[in-house]
């Protein structure tokens, strides 16, 4: 595989990348206990980036008037589908106060 290929180098950050940003949110909740506590109170909802990223968001922006009908989205919501499943990682993490108040 020719890693300085520009087109290689694109595919595999394609294929890397939703990992990479996952790694970076846990770490960032890890870190601290407010947005833990905020990513909590989210509860089981679903978490969406209301961005015209068709890749990280759902394609649609938050003036848009469709943003809150899941069937209208556009995009593949990658950065909501990680914050729910880190925030399902995380619901139990010890030391935090009501970890289980979801």
């Amino acid at each position: 595989m020719d890693t300085d290929d520009p087109v290689t180098q694109i595919d595999n950050w394609h294929q890397a990348a939703p990992g990479v940003m996952k790694e970076g949110i846990r770490a960032k909740f890890m870190q601290n206990k407010e947005l833990r506590k905020f990513l909590r109170q989210t509860k089981s909802h679903c978490i969406a980036e209301a961005s015209i990223d068709t890749f990280w968001g759902i394609g649609l922006s938050m003036d848009s008037a469709e943003k809150n009908n899941t069937k209208m989205w556009r995009g593949q919501n990658q950065l909501g589908t990680i914050l729910c499943e880190v925030r399902e990682e995380l619901k139990y993490v010890s030391g935090d106060d009501n970890t289980q108040d979801q």
